[in-house]
């Protein structure tokens, strides 16, 4: 029936109107659900209160403590993101997902849980994405990471929130 509808009206409308269309067509059985949304940072410094998740050594021998946090939380001052995480109290078939982001991102690979700590590559992007990218991912998890390949010492976090759209139940 889509197919038929978009082919109908092909002729009539440009290719973004089309695009509009169609996503307008697929977001009737999608809903935006709400979830924890982590950054994952890198440190230097320990932090008093704050107790990292884990550490990382460097080639040139450099430790850096890595914490778990949520975005409201300052405390640990000018620290660099790695890794985004967005969690859902159950498993849901996750069919897209959008970054917000401050300025585009590029280089990220995007991971799903299933099970219980069973992580997937669900994506793999060199291009940017920016908050109005639309990550198709189309798989049931219950957990999304998101990781920068390429951080910059430069900037601060770039991902602000993770947007997920699931297929409604």
């Amino acid at each position: 029936m889509k197919a038929i509808l978009i082919s109908l009206l092909l002729p009539l409308s440009g290719c973004a109107n089309l695009a509009q269309l169609a996503e307008s067509l697929d977001s009737r059985g999608v809903e935006r659900i709400e979830g924890n949304f982590l950054k994952e940072v890198l440190s230097k410094d320990k932090f008093k209160g704050i107790r990292p998740t884990s550490t990382v050594k460097t080639k040139a021998d450099k430790v850096f403590n890595v914490y778990h946090l949520s975005p409201e939380d300052q405390s640990i001052g000018h620290a660099v993101a790695m890794g985004y995480y967005f969690y859902t109290d159950l498993p849901r078939f996750i069919r897209y997902i959008k970054l917000r982001t401050a300025e585009p991102v590029k280089n990220i690979d995007i991971y799903v849980r299933v099970g219980s700590e069973n992580w997937m590559i669900a994506r793999q992007l060199k291009s940017p994405v920016d908050s109005q990218t639309r990550i198709d991912i189309n798989k049931r998890a219950d957990a999304i990471r998101v990781v920068q390949k390429t951080v910059s010492w430069d900037r601060r976090d770039i991902a602000t929130d993770i947007e997920v759209y699931v297929q409604k139940k």
